[in-house]
């Protein structure tokens, strides 16, 4: 059964900004959490990524904090990026009711930080290691603190953060705390942040792989080739790429820009401003491929990837889960692939495979699938509509109109619009179905004029 918003007598500004948002039901998590968080009852939430979690915390924060009050709550994450998308979501939730979320995170202006401190600073969101050192710098007042939010709480303790997590703590007045979590056991994370009589709420098995998610394992010995193939013969709109150092960022997005990809790195080594100019890059469709080390696995809210790619194995079942969450979200369908070769392929079976409930493809299956697909080579010179689609890199922001692309395809050598087929003009591309084109003519196509301005155009064989 459907939930509205409204139902929990919300303030109007903050409905306002959650219409603006184009949120129109809660989700589980949220339809679960709120009664309780309304009420800033002590909770532990365990839920998949992409559930609607941020949301669900922020706007019971927003509707609790008034305009002239202090820095009433602190939220803590264990990534800059999850600490930016968090503000992110924050401020949007909170703009009518003028609530100010600051963002303390690492590699950033410190002192600029100061001065936003000094400002109004209603909730105050950052990693550990940033905010403590602006408590040893006096910077910030925590007399005031209600609410702790700690959002993928169980990385606090895989990653070391504890300790400095404590050291915070101890320094708030007496508050109600609020624990997200999309793995790990709810006592042994209880115990370890000292958290009392805190409500638990599970949506899913946080162990599952969510039933959205389709997942695949392909046993191969040439993995460069076998990513290769995928990109090409997949549909891909928006993919990640994940990988288990950060050399390997660097040599698979070369390797994927020499096949004309364009692709974005993210890795820990990198500058706070690259890694920030590579994630906006690929939100916004400029760059189709993320290549990655863990980091984005964490809070990273891009909603339209649609398929995962292990090019190394996860060294853990958590980290499995959490790349996979990069896709499936908010009802979409995505896929998780791991490519396993014969060094990994014990450690992927027993450590992710035997432990978790997702539903896995058998590997002779996958080889067969993609014998007979990705191996398959068409010998008619005439392609399928059906299987035939130009991806043109232009869309709505372009201000792309069919017009502008039927007449770009016409003005090429042998094409007329009995060849178009149907035009889907999305914000940042636009995908074109093909009509009895031959395959010649369509494969030296690299490039289609649109409003005066060459877009790159790939083909794509569904």
């Amino acid at each position: 059964m459907k939930t509205k918003f409204n139902e929990y007598h919300l303030d109007k500004r903050i409905l306002q900004a959650i219409d603006d948002c184009g949120y129109t039901d809660c989700t589980e998590i949220q339809k679960q959490a709120f009664p309780l968080l309304l009420e800033k009852k002590n909770c532990l939430i365990q839920s998949k990524t992409g559930s609607g979690k941020t949301a669900a915390f922020c706007i019971p924060l927003i509707e609790s904090i008034n305009f002239d009050d202090p820095t009433s709550a602190l939220i803590l994450a264990p990534t800059r990026e999850l600490a930016q998308q968090i503000q992110h979501e924050f401020n949007r939730l909170a703009i009518y009711k003028k609530i100010n979320c600051v963002c303390l995170i690492g590699r950033q202006d410190f002192q600029k930080q100061a001065l936003q401190l000094k400002q109004k600073a209603h909730v105050v969101v950052g990693t550990p290691g940033r905010i403590f050192d602006h408590l040893e710098s006096d910077n910030i007042n925590l007399d005031h603190i209600k609410t702790l939010v700690l959002d993928e709480a169980n990385e606090m303790v895989t990653l070391g953060l504890l300790e400095q997590v404590e050291t915070i703590v101890k320094k708030l007045p007496q508050h109600n705390t609020w624990l997200f979590s999309a793995t790990m056991d709810s006592e042994l994370l209880l115990n370890k942040l000292k958290v009392n009589d805190a409500n638990i709420i599970t949506i899913d098995s946080p162990l599952q792989i969510s039933n959205q998610i389709d997942t695949y394992h392909i046993k191969t010995n040439d993995k460069e080739n076998c990513l290769l193939e995928l990109c090409t013969h997949l549909h891909i709109e928006s993919m990640c790429v994940f990988v288990n150092t950060r050399e390997e960022t660097k040599q698979i997005a070369t390797l994927l820009q020499k096949e004309n990809y364009l692709c974005s790195i993210l890795h820990g080594g990198m500058e706070q401003k690259e890694r920030t100019q590579s994630l906006a890059k690929f939100k916004q469709g400029k760059t189709r491929i993320l290549v990655s080390t863990d980091i984005a696995a964490r809070g990273i809210d891009v909603d339209q990837i649609t398929t995962v790619i292990h090019y190394d194995c996860p060294l853990t079942i958590d980290s499995y889960i959490h790349r996979s969450g990069r896709t499936g979200r908010k009802d979409e369908q995505g896929t998780s692939i791991t490519l396993i070769s014969k060094d990994d392929t014990s450690s992927i079976k027993n450590q992710i495979l035997n432990e978790t409930d997702s539903f896995v493809i058998p590997l002779e299956r996958v080889d067969n699938h993609l014998n007979k697909s990705v191996h398959k080579e068409d010998k008619d010179s005439t392609i399928k509509a059906k299987n035939t689609q130009l991806f043109i890199r232009a869309g709505k922001k372009d201000k792309i109109r069919n017009l502008d692309v039927v007449g770009a395809l016409c003005s090429l050598d042998e094409f007329n619009s009995d060849n178009i087929g149907i035009i889907d003009i999305q914000q940042n591309y636009t995908t074109v179905t093909l009509l009895n084109m031959n395959q010649d003519i369509i494969q030296n196509i690299q490039s289609v004029k649109i409003k005066g301005k060459n877009r790159k155009v790939e083909l794509k064989i569904k």
